[in-house]
């Protein structure tokens, strides 16, 4: 099995979502080290590859702002994840973290970056050929 595993943001703000094995994975998110969420959520490899997809895409589009949407669709949706440009190569991240699905009551709402935009491509294009197969 390929690392499915994803790391993106910058050393004082990331977001990491790890592959745990049985259809489990970790999400994780750091802010300077004063300010931590990781918990575990049940993901499927098709909803992992969609999001990896959607992600992609907008990557590859010219538009300002590059990605806004959730892992999931259900009610349990652990991540919601914003991406903008900020320059010709390099991309500023939102990132809302929601360990108990929805619960309004308590997101981790973090922003990072700018990051480079080809690094962050590559990093999604290498998580969704591990859940492709390809």
């Amino acid at each position: 099995m390929r690392n499915r595993a994803i790391r993106i943001g910058t050393e004082d703000a990331r977001v990491e979502l790890t592959y745990l094995g049985d259809g489990e994975w970790r999400v994780t998110a750091d802010c300077a080290s004063a300010l931590r969420a990781d918990f575990t959520t049940a993901l499927g490899d098709p909803e992992v590859r969609d999001f990896t997809a959607r992600v992609l895409a907008g990557l590859r589009a010219p538009h300002d702002r590059v990605f806004d949407g959730r892992l999931t669709g259900g009610r349990n949706n652990p991540l919601h994840l914003t991406i903008e440009r900020h320059g010709p190569s390099r991309l500023l991240l939102l990132a809302v973290l929601t360990p108990n699905g929805d619960d309004e009551t308590c997101p981790l709402r973090m922003e990072s970056g700018p990051v480079d935009a080809a690094e962050l491509e590559a990093a999604f294009a290498g998580l969704h050929r591990s859940v492709t197969g390809g």
